[in-house]
């Protein structure tokens, strides 16, 4: 035979080689009454414990009890639908720190107009005061829709930049699968 042949049955027979060791292997580990360690891939734990569950979204139950007005719960609760929406796109990664940071600002903003409010007792929240004459429910509503605009926009934003992400991809891929390098009209 040609010294090539030889070669080539070597390297046709040498997986088969490495395969029997590892065959004799474990039969000889089995005989001896010895455990293997499970192969890999295989899953070696429940699901469960793979990873922790995640933690339980904040709830907007504190805005209900802490017996606001109607239309200050609702408000509120716009708010915190629009940051509970933010705050699940920033935990799926891809976070911009400005995102994060906003994201603090309007929450702690909401839970302080909410306390302050809660804070004065329900006789005294309609009666006007102050420069303008307003009372405090009109000042918490109007602070609930500059953090309504601002949660908004704030959303807008995180979206946003997931719908250019989109796009670069849709160009990558454009690029990648759709065009030739002998496409001279694109």
């Amino acid at each position: 035979m040609p010294y090539q042949l030889w070669w080539l049955l070597l390297l046709l027979a040498l997986p088969l080689f490495w395969h029997g060791l590892g065959l004799v292997s474990r039969w000889l580990d089995h005989a001896a009454g010895v455990e293997a360690p499970p192969p890999r891939h295989a899953v070696t734990r429940a699901p469960a414990e793979l990873e922790p569950a995640p933690a339980a979204p904040p709830t907007t139950a504190w805005i209900v009890e802490a017996g606001l007005p109607p239309q200050v719960v609702d408000a509120a609760g716009v708010v915190a639908a629009n940051l509970l929406q933010v705050e699940e796109r920033l935990a799926a990664g891809g976070a911009a720190a400005e995102h994060e940071h906003r994201l603090d600002v309007l929450r702690s903003a909401l839970k302080d107009v909410c306390r302050e409010l809660a804070d004065i007792p329900a006789d005294l929240r309609e009666r006007p005061g102050g420069p303008e004459g307003t009372t405090p429910t009109q000042e918490a509503m109007a602070v609930l829709t500059r953090l309504q605009e601002g949660a908004e926009a704030l959303r807008v934003d995180v979206f946003d930049d997931a719908a250019e992400r989109l796009r670069v991809l849709r160009r990558y891929t454009d690029d990648t699968f759709e065009r030739s390098d002998l496409d001279l009209d694109r």
